[in-house]
């Protein structure tokens, strides 16, 4: 692996970081006009992501929309 990834548990609440700040709700309030990609992926059984030979194929679907994050369905 070229670059290694470390992950740290509880490494937000040591640090005491409010993650409440990357809400989407927070993103919309503080900036409804900033434009905002979104990416649908279709999530593939085991037997539609292999080859004929059993190899792994990337073949997703990913589509890719850009809207306004006023536009984002409030949840």
């Amino acid at each position: 692996m070229a670059q290694p990834v470390v992950l740290i548990k509880g490494l937000t609440a040591a640090l005491r970081m409010n993650l409440g700040l990357f809400s989407t709700k927070t993103l919309v309030d503080t900036a409804p006009e900033h434009p905002c990609e979104v990416r649908t992926q279709r999530k593939f059984n085991v037997e539609e992501s292999l080859d004929n030979q059993g190899e792994f194929v990337c073949s997703e679907v990913l589509l890719i929309d850009f809207i306004h994050l006023g536009c984002y369905p409030k949840t």
